[in-house]
C-alpha cells in the first residue's frame, strides 16, 4: 500500500512543506501509519504513479564522490564547509532565487 501526496500522483498536496510520500511494507507498518494518521491529510495512490527516480533504481554515483571522503578524512572540518558547503555567493544567491520561485508556485 502506498500513502503519498506527490505532484503527480496527488498534486493538491504539493507543497513542499512536508512528507511526499509514506511506503508501508507491511501490514505492521500500515497500522503504525494508520494509527498516526488521524491529524494527517493524506491519499491513497497507486505504486506507479509515486514512484520516485531512486525508488525505482540508484542515482549514479558522483564522480567526486572519493575526492569527498579523502577530504573529510583529512581536512578540518571548516575547510570541508567552505569546499563543499555551498555558502559562496553564487550559491547564496541560487537558494533566494529557488525560495522566491517556490513561493511565487504556491
Amino acid at each position: 500500500m502506498i500513502i503519498g501526496a506527490l505532484r503527480k500522483a496527488a498534486p493538491v498536496f504539493d507543497d513542499n512543506k512536508g512528507v511526499s510520500l509514506v511506503l508501508a511494507n507491511n501490514r505492521k507498518g500500515l497500522d503504525f501509519f494508520l494509527k498516526c494518521s488521524v491529524d494527517l491529510n493524506y491519499t491513497e495512490t497507486s505504486l506507479t504513479s509515486s514512484m520516485q527516480p531512486p525508488l525505482i533504481k540508484p542515482y549514479d554515483r558522483p564522480c567526486d564522490r572519493d575526492k569527498v571522503w579523502e577530504d573529510i578524512k583529512s581536512k578540518p572540518f571548516h575547510k570541508i564547509v567552505k569546499k563543499y558547503g555551498g555558502n559562496d555567493l553564487l550559491s547564496r544567491v541560487k537558494r533566494e532565487i529557488r525560495k522566491m520561485f517556490n513561493c511565487m508556485r504556491a
